[in-house]
């Protein structure tokens, strides 16, 4: 199979597991973001962008082991989306998505601090702790303030 194939059919089966989950009795997606060539830190810090978020990188998937935290952070992830929904509604979501032969992973959590922060157990390290306004200038509704 081709490499642009096997990209297609994840897709697919992706899409029908978002689908499926926001068709069934109740849309429990809070927010949704690709991550597309901007990567985990692009999508996962968009999506806490209002509240703050803390990510963990050792649940982040990882198909070459010699990458640095960096690299993992910021590498192209295309094909993947990202997504808030309640707590309680992961397992549907997983079971979903394992139905779909979709990958499904959780990863973080929303921290309500106005910070972004990714860590990993396995490295005892931190290394990214942010505030959310190093990364999103908000506009003032007056523009001459």
């Amino acid at each position: 199979m081709l490499y642009k194939d096997l990209i297609l059919k994840c897709k697919k089966r992706v899409a029908n597991a978002i689908r499926a989950f926001v068709e069934s009795d109740e849309n429990s997606i809070v927010s949704i973001h690709d991550h597309g060539a901007g990567g985990h830190l692009n999508c996962l810090s968009e999506l806490v962008e209002e509240t703050g978020g803390i990510i963990d990188l050792d649940q982040l998937p990882v198909g070459d082991k010699t990458l640095s935290a960096k690299e993992i952070i910021g590498n192209e992830s295309q094909e993947r989306m990202g997504l808030i929904i309640p707590e309680n509604k992961y397992e549907k979501l997983k079971t979903i998505a394992d139905r779909e032969k979709a990958p499904c992973y959780k990863v973080g959590k929303i921290t309500n601090d106005e910070k972004f922060k990714i860590k990993s157990k396995k490295n005892n390290s931190l290394p990214i702790n942010l505030s959310l306004s190093d990364f999103f200038w908000k506009f003032s509704k007056n523009h001459n303030e």
